[in-house]
């Protein structure tokens, strides 16, 4: 299949924080289109479904990844991303 002109195809990797529906058919959806998908959730099992059905990996890539999707409940979304940024910010 050609791409549309005009369309750059995004070679990036893509973390996913939370495994849940949403999480899951965001992991699928990109891997479905080549992306290299990493998945992350405090629920083990919740992250080993995901993968066992193609939503991508379970752990962290090795370097920052170029974007992050934060599928939590909302109420523990701004902590996720506290979190996140912590440790994702160079340390001085």
């Amino acid at each position: 299949m050609t791409e549309p002109v005009g369309q750059p195809r995004w070679p990036g990797t893509l973390l996913v924080i939370g495994t849940g529906l949403l999480g899951t058919s965001i992991g699928l959806a990109a891997t479905a289109a080549g992306i290299q998908v990493w998945l992350q959730d405090l629920d083990p099992a919740s992250a080993a479904t995901a993968a066992t059905r193609g939503a991508g990996r379970i752990g962290r890539p090795g370097t920052d990844p170029d974007l992050v999707v934060v599928a939590v409940p909302p109420n523990a979304t701004a902590q996720v991303i506290v979190v996140r940024q912590r440790i994702s910010l160079p340390r001085r």
